[in-house]
């Protein structure tokens, strides 16, 4: 499970849920419930999880603009 690596709660915590929280596209709330219940949730809690994560990385590369060199 890669969102129990200690580098995804890192990526977590300092990128990828302040970033949707001022984004407000997606509940971070919400996400963090999901991520914190993940270790005995379903495929369709990780599926969740991956599409707001997701989400927020494109947003960082397309939108901030982080993914130009």
């Amino acid at each position: 499970n890669y969102f129990g690596t200690p580098r995804a709660e890192a990526l977590m915590e300092e990128q990828w849920l302040p970033g949707m929280r001022r984004r407000g596209l997606v509940d971070a709330d919400a996400v963090r419930a999901n991520w914190q219940a993940l270790p005995g949730a379903g495929a369709g809690a990780a599926e969740a999880l991956w599409i707001a994560v997701a989400l927020e990385i494109w947003a960082q590369q397309v939108i901030d603009g982080r993914g130009r060199a």
